[in-house]
């Protein structure tokens, strides 16, 4: 299990987003725990030999949700297996304007995330990493405790 004082999971707890379950865990709990998430998705990827390609997306720019102009260009992650076959893709990646994935930490967040979504596929539900089940029952007491 990675634990905060893995870099990697320091890396997703300060630049990735996180969900948690207001019935059960703190925020800060759910943080770290979404961040062991794509920290051990990243380096199951990495192992399996999975990679990563960044080009630029030809099917969207900014002009489909702002009138700056002029439009600027985004984004697109392919993600392949060791065989060269694109198993998860991520289009529409907003770097902003001029922006580039080269050295931007979301590259990686993005990267991890297809990894979390490649190996919930691969390995499934029942693999101990992914204790992050609910149920619809689960959902309805979560939102209405957020509604207050």
């Amino acid at each position: 299990m990675h634990t905060s004082a893995d870099p990697a999971v320091a890396f997703f707890r300060e630049h990735a987003g996180y969900s948690y379950d207001p019935l059960t865990e703190t925020a800060d709990e759910g943080r770290e725990k979404c961040a062991a998430i794509m920290a051990a998705a990243e380096a199951w990827a990495r192992d399996a030999g999975y990679s990563f390609d960044w080009r630029i997306d030809d099917d969207i720019d900014s002009r489909d949700f702002s009138d700056a102009q002029p439009p600027y260009r985004l984004w697109m992650c392919g993600m392949f297996d060791a065989d060269g076959i694109m198993v998860r893709a991520l289009g529409g990646v907003d770097f902003g304007r001029d922006g580039e994935p080269w050295g931007n930490p979301y590259r990686r967040v993005c990267e991890a995330d297809l990894a979390v979504e490649q190996r919930a596929e691969c390995e499934g539900p029942d693999d101990p990493a992914w204790d992050i089940e609910s149920t619809d029952e689960e959902h309805e007491r979560n939102n209405a405790a957020l509604e207050g």
